[in-house]
């Protein structure tokens, strides 16, 4: 693997790639929606216009690449048909373009755990359970999952399923932060949280690294349902904190041991997701706060074994959760995100 292709490069963890393969000697050229991008500049990195929405600008960026990595997509949008169009169709012409490339690269896709969806409380989602998401994140997520499936046999193709992504740059991660930081306080939606899996951002950019060199491949026309899920992994460290447990370890790190969890009990985490959504609508961009990700809060649990990762990769986090905190926690200090 020489020249990869990374799309969302401008954001969290597509960021992170493009510089850890940059570091690494890859040829790195970053799909852009309006170059140059400051921060890819800087890293001397080829930038190619383009925008996964429009499939014809998509040939030029995949040409002669090795490896594609398709990291865009929304977290959350005002209206929920954007995360079908972006997640979905925007990876459908992801794969589509490689298909149509004179030697079609390796594509690994960038999903979701809530892709996946939950499992009953108590029990930790295997590499076969079949899936089951329950929001329309995860819904979309799927729908690019089944998007790149249904080419598996013209692309090489590899779906990584991560967990809740951290570290540092995480502005996603900035709004708790601050309120254990500032506020000493940590709010959680309801009595009982869902246990979550979790890995940082640099351990994930490792797992994708070796999903493109090393990683099996999805068999032609498979599902995450059948018997075959050769090419799936979940991206996860092994720990499964809850989040107001999650807040807690936070807390010590940034020197706030007394921070309290305040819960917030239910129907109010559903209100605060609904006011979440109609602010969005008003203001025209979305947030983190709305109804679906409440949705996702209120499951039973979203504990996931990695051990395919580790078994066929031999990919192993380079450190424990506590110190992925506690360096995470340092960066937004030192960098007064705070």
């Amino acid at each position: 693997m020489q020249r990869v292709l990374i799309t969302g490069a401008t954001g969290f963890i597509g960021s992170h790639l493009a510089a850890e393969c940059s570091r690494r000697g890859y040829r790195v050229r970053c799909l852009v929606r309006r170059p140059p991008h400051p921060a890819l500049s800087e890293l001397g990195l080829e930038q190619v216009e383009g925008d996964v929405m429009r499939p014809e600008t998509l040939g030029r960026a995949v040409c002669d690449v090795d490896a594609v990595f398709h990291a865009a997509g929304l977290l959350a949008a005002v209206h929920r048909s954007d995360l079908y169009q972006v997640n979905g169709q925007g990876t459908a012409h992801v794969v589509e373009a490689c298909a149509g490339a004179a030697n079609p690269p390796a594509l690994v896709l960038v999903s979701s755990l809530a892709a996946a969806g939950p499992v009953p409380r108590g029990t930790v989602r295997g590499d076969d359970d079949p899936p089951n998401p329950v929001s329309h994140y995860g819904r979309s997520k799927r729908q690019g999952e089944l998007a790149v499936t249904g080419l598996a046999g013209q692309v090489p193709v590899t779906v990584v399923r991560p967990g809740v992504v951290f570290g540092q740059q995480c502005r996603e991660l900035r709004p708790m932060l601050s309120t254990i930081y500032r506020f000493r306080f940590h709010p959680v939606p309801g009595w009982r949280c869902p246990p979550l899996s979790y890995i940082h951002v640099e351990d994930l950019v490792e797992l994708l690294i070796r999903c493109a060199a090393q990683g099996q491949r999805l068999a032609q026309g498979s599902e995450p349902a059948a018997t075959d899920t050769r090419g799936y992994y979940f991206a996860a460290d092994g720990e499964y904190p809850d989040w107001a447990q999650f807040g807690r370890l936070f807390a010590l790190a940034l020197g706030r041991p007394y921070a309290p969890v305040v819960r917030i009990p239910d129907p109010l985490p559903y209100l605060l997701g609904a006011a979440g959504d109609c602010a969005a609508r008003l203001r025209g961009r979305a947030g983190m706060i709305n109804g679906d990700k409440m949705l996702e809060a209120r499951a039973a649990s979203w504990a996931c074994s990695s051990e395919r990762a580790r078994r066929e990769l031999d990919f192993q986090p380079s450190c424990d959760l506590r110190a992925r905190i506690q360096q995470t926690a340092d960066w937004f200090r030192e960098q007064r995100w705070l």
